[in-house]
This record gives structure tokens, sequence and C-alpha cells, in this order.
């Protein structure tokens, strides 16, 4: 559990850096999904699906990383195939350019958070209310 966590901390903090190099990025992670070892499929899908967000408005990208992931959803892991297909469900809307106001709202959210800046490095923690009941 903890590797599936830094694995998505890494995406996350490249995917900060620079979101416009997202199609970059996620490129050169297409390459792993070939890889003969299981745990670096997972971990490209993982990252693919969480760059391919960033891609809404590049048709041509998302085709490629649909495509690329299709080939996926008969690995011969069960844990590859389940998890390619649950990505398709999540980048295919975004690729027809479908997206519900629930998953807007939710990307919204999501950038808010990760943009706050982190109160503790600024010198303010939250405070509790002295006052008892």
């Amino acid at each position: 559990m903890l590797q599936l966590d830094q694995t998505w901390s890494f995406g996350e903090g490249l995917l900060a850096e620079d979101r416009s190099r997202a199609a970059e990025h996620v490129r050169r992670a297409l390459r792993y999904l070939q890889s003969p070892q299981e745990p670096l499929r997972e971990a490209a899908i993982r990252f693919i699906g969480m760059a391919g967000r960033h891609l809404r408005g590049q048709p041509g990208e998302l085709q490629l990383i649909c495509t690329a992931l299709e080939r996926l959803t008969e690995d011969m892991s069960s844990a590859v195939s389940q998890l390619a297909i649950q990505t398709l469900h999540v980048l295919r809307p975004i690729q027809r350019g479908t997206y519900s106001i629930f998953q807007r709202l939710h990307d919204q959210l999501r950038r808010a958070w990760m943009a706050q800046p982190c109160l503790s490095r600024l010198g303010c923690l939250p405070c509790r209310s002295s006052v008892e009941s």
C-alpha cells in the first residue's frame, strides 16, 4: 500500500511541476505497458490514467492512450487487465468530451487542494478553540 501511495505521489508531483508536459510524460510511460514485469505495467497504467485527465482537448493523445490500454484489457495478469479497463472508463468520457459536472467539480477541488500552500511551511498551523462546551 505504501508503494502505491508513493507511486501516486510521484506522479502527481511530476504533473504538478508542469502540466503542459503531460503528453510528453505519457509517451514515455507508454513503453512500460509492454514490460514483462507486472508491477511496472500497473504503475504505467496508473500514471497514464492520472496524466490522461490533463489531456482534455488533445484527442490524438487520448486516442493513443486508449488504443494502448485496449491492448492490455486481455493481459495475462487479471490485475493489469482490470486496471486497464477501469482506466479506460475514466479516460473515454474525457476523450469524447463528455465530462459530467461531478467530474469537473472533482477535478477543480483536487486542483485547489493540490495548489493550497502548506500552512506549516508558512509558520501557520490550524488552531483549536480553547473554549469548551
